[in-house]
């Protein structure tokens, strides 16, 4: 019988070598890998560095800079992307957004943090000032007094609504102006867009049919959150308009929309929609179809239940009513079977995502 020689084992080298990786946990600060490597700037936030996300902002697709960089107590950088469902530390930073081993990621780190100048600083660009909310409410007054007292800017937006299937909801620029505080003049639709506590963050105009554009703050909220009234069921839909439809066709349920087109699920957005079914009205097309999957996978585990909307004819709910569709005629879709049976063996556990 032969009896196996053990391989001996370099405890210095290994000791050398843990010690390498908590070193650059420590002392290589993670604004400085994002810098150096892909020309990042940060914003800060209080106690957090907020700057482009390097994976997907890579796609022009980070409009609300997702990556937070901070420092722990303890000392060690993290940092954390929610649209991607990805952080950890500086290692893991390297090896997903530049697809590196670990010991390659230990190497570049080390790397790095040997050329790193001893008084570097790193480059900070000033976050854009907020809107005055002064300004905003005089701004929308003035639409809102438009609205109200211009026979012609109502029927205006009337047949706008109507060339959106909206007329047959019961949908009127007056009660846009009741529901919604929506003004308007002969020429712009004016949509605030408010805090959850109700506070005036910012306003979208619309031109006929041109893109809205954007005066006040970044759109971080949810649009509807001041009208949330935390029933079981909500909608989530992308952009205001569907909002619109989506509240008419489901009176029961609370409406939610994406405030700047689609865009993929990041923590304050999932926050209200937690324990509560769900329903993914996103828009039915090739540009949203992939983003809509990402929320049903987040929703996986942070809804009650996630159904998947998809409109009967056309991409949104929109070209649904406007070519006679009615709200049980919006195709459904469950989430799969064997992620409800994960999702219900985690909300069972007791265990939430961070």
């Amino acid at each position: 019988m032969t009896v196996p020689v053990p391989v001996p084992v370099d405890l210095a080298a290994l000791s050398r070598a843990a010690t390498a990786v908590d070193r650059v946990k420590v002392d290589l600060p993670l604004d400085y890998v994002a810098e150096t490597l892909w020309g990042t700037s940060f914003v800060a936030v209080r106690d957090r560095l907020h700057g482009p996300c390097p994976v997907h902002e890579a796609d022009g697709d980070d409009h609300d800079p997702s990556l937070h960089v901070w420092r722990e107590d303890t000392g060690t950088w993290r940092w954390r992307c929610s649209p991607c469902a990805e952080g950890g530390d500086v290692l893991s930073l390297l090896r997903w957004a530049s697809s590196l081993s670990f010991p390659d990621a230990v190497a570049e780190a080390a790397r790095l943090l040997d050329s790193m100048p001893a008084d570097w600083v790193g480059t900070r660009v000033e976050a854009r000032a907020a809107a005055d909310p002064g300004e905003l409410e005089a701004s929308l007054a003035g639409y809102r007094d438009q609205l109200a007292e211009s026979a012609f800017a109502e029927a205006h937006w009337d047949a706008w609504l109507a060339g959106r299937g909206l007329d047959a909801l019961g949908a009127s620029a007056a009660r846009l102006y009741e529901d919604w505080g929506v003004g308007g003049s002969d020429w712009a639709l004016c949509v605030p867009h408010r805090s959850p506590g109700g506070a005036l963050t910012g306003l979208k105009l619309r031109s006929g049919d041109q893109k809205w554009a954007a005066t006040g703050s970044r759109f971080t909220y949810l649009y509807g959150s001041w009208r949330d009234e935390g029933r079981p069921e909500v909608v989530l839909v992308e952009g205001e308009s569907d909002a619109w439809t989506a509240a008419l066709l489901w009176p029961e349920r609370d409406v939610l929309a994406l405030p700047h087109g689609v865009a993929k699920p990041k923590e304050a957005w999932l926050a209200p929609l937690r324990g509560r079914t769900v329903y993914v009205a996103l828009d039915s097309d090739e540009a949203s179809d992939p983003v809509a999957d990402l929320w049903m996978a987040a929703l996986a585990t942070e809804a009650e239940r996630a159904v998947r909307l998809r409109p009967a004819a056309g991409k949104d709910l929109g070209d649904h009513v406007a070519a006679g569709g009615k709200a049980a005629e919006v195709r459904r879709t469950l989430l799969p079977l064997a992620v409800r049976a994960v999702h219900q063996q985690v909300r069972d556990s007791g265990v939430t995502s961070a």
